[in-house]
């Protein structure tokens, strides 16, 4: 069955179980436009190439996930996801995370078949209780490890975080104890990239402090010292602040070839009437000086000129103009604007190609939107340009306390042009939803998404009684006829993952799109680590690589399902 936004918002519960398929359709928000002047109908192309098909339909296949999601009445109820090939297989596993008193899960990826395989591989968590899923190859061995963050304090909770290294057998060791990270530091959401280049990823964990309290502490930045441990060098390296950071992400932005930090901080405060209040956080932009050391440059790269509540960092050239532009999902109430009249909506910053951002926001269409957790860029159409996901609500106990905080998820489409329209409603409003997190989990060429939520079951709210089973949703995006290209780098100079790289395609007749591969941003959570280009009705791509070791390489790569392995220093050098 296929069904539009509009005919989801006719019933006054819906929940996604009961969804077959999305198809794509304009929702109440795009048929209100926002004044850009461009159409509705889908003949547009980019201005290059022949026609491409633009149709958009995922359906439901959360019943592949067998997960019970535990939430006792904590705060600890925000989570995330994590794809990665955890056992070398060729496709992409998925690990989630639990509430205190349940499991986390470990899902095996056979051919698009899914099996917990968590107890075997000892990484359940033991039950402690997680916000973040962070993987990646940490000890450089080729196989993805885990890095998991607790609940931060974000409402009072404060959980450990956890270590745990891939033993390239299907099992993994807790080594947290003995790595030098502190476990018991208020984090919530973490991120990885090598600032020195050794080919060893360094850890990022961002710090939001206490809600309840108020209370801030200090993010933290850990130098992988290469031998399975990390050394704190937050003060060394000059960004000991503590302004609340809910999010963090690395990313080259001035163009240097090293990894800077962004840091968007969602808990500052400003005194009201005597008595602490939110106000929205400033923006950090941490740029990398070569020594270990880094400057604070936010400021003159124009990102304070929107300070907000920001959830999640995702990146990509949306526009088109060959450099990476910054989205983030906003916390508030679904009215944009709060309760308080507090700016809190998301916010895109364009990039301007000379180290400096302008709030593009409602001149890309995505202003006026509500409360947002996750958000990720993705090609899902493989029409060569990217579109935008985003998720996120609370549970119902909680609209009730703070006013409606429902997000219904959203999927923006890219018309090639510098707009992204909404053009998927997909009904959450009702449920809690937090991270999300993109992949193509079934190597058929086409972008997957998953979305985390809370359980939660009340006798009584305004919309009478809800439940919400809090296990995981899977979108399967059904196709259409455009081809695409993903890759997976192996870096010998850099490393194994060659996060941090600048993937680069070169379509024939249809321009250029850019990737840099990233491990976290997302709302506490992990996408795929393999760019994926969608390439319209191209059969082939050259594949540009700019490796964090410095070498820039070309590769040719045909169009196909599933995803190609590139070497590192067996291209074409440029």
């Amino acid at each position: 069955m296929l069904l539009s936004p509009d005919s989801l918002r006719s019933s006054p519960i819906f929940l996604l179980s009961a969804l077959t398929l999305l198809a794509i359709s304009p929702s109440a928000h795009a048929s209100r436009g926002h004044g850009h002047g461009h159409g509705h109908g889908h003949g547009h192309g980019h201005g290059h190439g022949d026609p491409v098909d633009h149709g958009l339909a995922f359906e439901d296949q959360s019943s592949r996930l067998d997960f019970e999601r535990i939430d006792e009445l904590t705060s600890a109820k925000l989570g995330g996801a994590a794809w990665a090939d955890f056992d070398d297989d060729g496709d992409l596993d998925l690990y989630v995370v639990n509430s205190p008193g349940g499991d986390n899960a470990l899902f095996r990826n056979d051919g698009g078949t899914f099996t917990d395989v968590a107890v075997e591989a000892g990484v359940t968590g033991d039950g402690s209780g997680y916000s973040g899923a962070l993987a990646a190859d940490i000890d450089d061995d080729g196989c993805s490890d885990l890095f998991l963050t607790g609940a931060g304090g974000f409402f009072g909770v404060a959980l450990p975080h956890r270590l745990y290294l891939n033993n390239c057998d299907g099992t993994f060791t807790d080594v947290t104890a003995n790595s030098g990270i502190d476990a018991n530091h208020l984090g919530l959401m973490a991120t990885l990239g090598d600032i020195d280049d050794d080919g060893y990823l360094d850890l990022f964990v961002a710090s939001p402090g206490n809600f309840s309290t108020g209370e801030l502490t200090t993010s933290k930045l850990y130098h992988n010292d290469g031998d399975g441990t990390f050394t704190d060098i937050t003060l060394a390296a000059g960004i000991d602040t503590a302004q609340g950071a809910c999010v963090a992400g690395f990313s080259d932005f001035d163009g240097d070839g090293r990894s800077d930090i962004v840091v968007g901080n969602c808990n500052s405060l400003e005194v009201v009437g005597g008595q602490p209040a939110p106000a929205p956080g400033a923006w950090e932009l941490w740029i990398n000086q070569g020594d270990l050391s880094f400057s604070n440059e936010a400021d003159a790269a124009g990102l304070n000129a929107r300070p907000g509540f920001p959830m999640a960092i995702t990146m990509a050239d949306y526009d088109l103009d060959g450099d990476l532009d910054l989205f983030s999902t906003g916390a508030g109430v679904a009215n944009p604007f709060g309760a308080d009249g507090i700016l809190s909506e998301q916010v895109l910053f364009q990039n301007q190609g000379d180290g400096t951002f302008i709030d593009a926001t409602y001149d890309a269409g995505l202003g006026g939107y509500e409360f947002a957790w996750g958000g990720s860029f993705a090609d899902f159409d493989n029409d060569g340009d990217d579109d935008l996901i985003t998720v996120g609500s609370v549970a119902v106990s909680f609209m009730q306390i703070l006013g409606e905080l429902a997000g219904p998820g959203r999927i923006y489409e890219n018309d090639g042009d510098g707009q992204l329209e909404d053009v998927i409603d997909l009904g959450l409003e009702l449920e809690a939803t937090s991270g999300l997190a993109v992949a193509d989990y079934d190597n058929d060429g086409f972008t997957d998404v998953v979305i985390i939520k809370t359980a939660f079951d009340y006798a009584q709210t305004p919309w009478g009684p809800l439940a919400g089973d809090g296990g995981p949703v899977l979108l399967h995006n059904e196709g259409n006829d455009n081809k695409s290209v993903t890759v997976r780098l192996l870096g010998s100079e850099s490393n194994s993952q060659g996060i941090g790289a600048k993937v680069l395609a070169h379509v024939p007749g249809r321009g250029t799109q850019i990737r840099e591969v990233a491990a976290g941003g997302s709302f506490a959570s992990t996408n795929s680590p393999w760019p994926s280009f969608g390439l319209g009705n191209v059969g082939v791509a050259f594949i540009e690589v700019h490796w964090p070791s410095g070498i820039e390489e070309t590769f040719v790569v045909p169009a196909a399902g599933g995803m190609r392995t590139l070497e590192e220093g067996t291209g074409f050098c440029l």
